[in-house]
């Protein structure tokens, strides 16, 4: 699958796009190797579709493994192809060998229930099906608000754990009730 996942990044980068540049000859001062607008990549496996990513920029800089990303949105998928929950992000990053993808900068994501969190950074790896990330997270649910330090949770936002600094706020009807106080 990772394999899959490479080559179809590859094959997207280096295809003949009627919007993407010229590859850089090397003398530009960006390093750039491909710059491609309106970029989109799906992964499947066992004929089941995880998830889609479109950016709104995508490029590759020479003998680096990562594709970079900006402006970028993540759909995830249920295990019946149902759209789980959508991640939006400034910028972001796909590890080609590994598949695993990095998002930075106001990211957010939203589960289908309504469930938001938010951060500046975090990492989706495919194999666990996992998201993690080491900063200050935001959870918002319609009953509680959960902040804290270093996450890990489905993107879905079933199942979570907050490990650090963890502040919970209850929300009862039209207050606010602090339940660290």
């Amino acid at each position: 699958m990772r394999l899959a996942l490479a080559l179809l990044a590859a094959a997207v980068l280096a295809g003949c796009s009627q919007d993407a540049p010229p590859v850089s000859n090397g003398e530009e001062s960006s390093g750039l190797e491909r710059e491609i607008q309106g970029f989109s990549l799906s992964e499947t496996q066992d004929g089941r579709h995880l998830w889609d990513l479109h950016a709104e920029t995508a490029w590759r800089i020479p003998k680096d493994d990562r594709i970079h990303l900006d402006n970028l949105t993540l759909i995830f998928y249920d295990n019946k192809q149902v759209q789980d929950s959508r991640l939006t992000a400034l910028h972001g990053t796909v590890d080609e060998k590994t598949g695993m993808m990095t998002a930075r900068d106001r990211v957010v994501l939203i589960s289908e229930a309504g469930d938001t969190l938010s951060t500046e950074e975090l990492t989706y790896d495919k194999e666990r099906d996992r998201i993690s990330g080491p900063g200050y997270v935001r959870l918002a649910k319609p009953d509680q608000v959960v902040t804290g330090l270093e996450f890990d949770a489905k993107p879905d936002l079933t199942d979570y754990e907050i490990r650090h600094d963890v502040n919970i706020t209850l929300v009862d009807r039209d207050r606010l009730l602090d339940a660290g106080h």
